[in-house]
Formats: C-alpha cells, sequence, structure tokens
C-alpha cells in the first residue's frame, strides 16, 4: 500500500514540525522535510494531486523554517 505509507510519512513529517517548536535546533525541521519529500515521490507517482498539493505546500513552509532558522544563527555571529 505506497499510498498509505507516504500518508504516514507526511503524518510523521507533521509530527516532526510540531515537535520542533519545543527546539531551537533544525534537527526536526530537517527529518519532517525529509519525510515529505519521500512521501511526495509516492504520491506524485500515484498521481495523487491533492495529497501531492498538500504535502508540496508542508515541504515549503518547513524549508522556509530551516532557512529562517539558519539565517538567524548567522546573524548571532
Amino acid at each position: 500500500m505506497p499510498i498509505d505509507w507516504a500518508a504516514t510519512q507526511a503524518n510523521l513529517g507533521l509530527a516532526l514540525q510540531v515537535l520542533r517548536e519545543r527546539e531551537s535546533d533544525t534537527a526536526r525541521l530537517e527529518g519532517a522535510a525529509s519525510a515529505f519529500k519521500a512521501a511526495l515521490i509516492v504520491f506524485r507517482d500515484a498521481k495523487a494531486d491533492y495529497p501531492t498539493q498538500q504535502t508540496e505546500r508542508a515541504l515549503q513552509r518547513v524549508q522556509t523554517s530551516i532557512n529562517q532558522q539558519k539565517n538567524r544563527k548567522v546573524a548571532h555571529y
């Protein structure tokens, strides 16, 4: 059941994103990005448009957060 696996990966990405709110590093966000990317491969192959769009948006939010966090660290030096 590839779609079920991809949905689980997308949910994992969301969970990691929420957990990251309690931490200051990007490790959880990077894990979330990896989970979203893995889910996208399956969703795209299955031509599952709605899950693909939702996961792409979630990945974009996570990548934006990663970039912001990295920029904050650079600004502090």
